[in-house]
């Protein structure tokens, strides 16, 4: 048995299931959906990649609308991977540190909760 499957079958483990589950109830209902229907995995939707595809929900509230991803670019879509994200806002092109922001971005919004420059999203 491995490390996570000792942890999820504790009882930390299982707490912390239980609130993600109650906290993501979107995601959590979306992933089940889709999993119902769309049992066999497919080949990942990047162009020139053959590799074996995770779901991907663009939008969660739309359970049934997924793109096939395969791991790493699963991953950098999320941006957990090696592909860096940029701050958000207008002619920033730091490296993201929360919430779409680069650090100056997210503490200056974050103490003022005045936006002083349109983001482009």
């Amino acid at each position: 048995m491995n490390k996570f499957a000792k942890y999820a079958q504790s009882e930390k483990g299982r707490n912390r299931s239980k609130r993600y589950k109650v906290k993501n109830k979107d995601k959590v209902s979306a992933q089940n959906r889709a999993a119902y229907v769309f049992g066999e995995p497919q080949t990942c939707s990047v162009d020139g990649c053959g590799d074996v595809g995770e779901r991907h929900h663009p939008d969660y509230r739309d359970a049934e609308r997924i793109i096939w991803l395969c791991r790493k670019h699963h991953v950098e879509r999320h941006g957990n991977g090696k592909a860096k994200r940029e701050c958000h806002w207008a002619m920033c092109h730091k490296p993201h540190h929360a919430k779409g922001l680069c650090k100056m971005h997210y503490n200056r919004d974050r103490l003022t909760h005045i936006t002083t420059t349109a983001p482009i999203f």
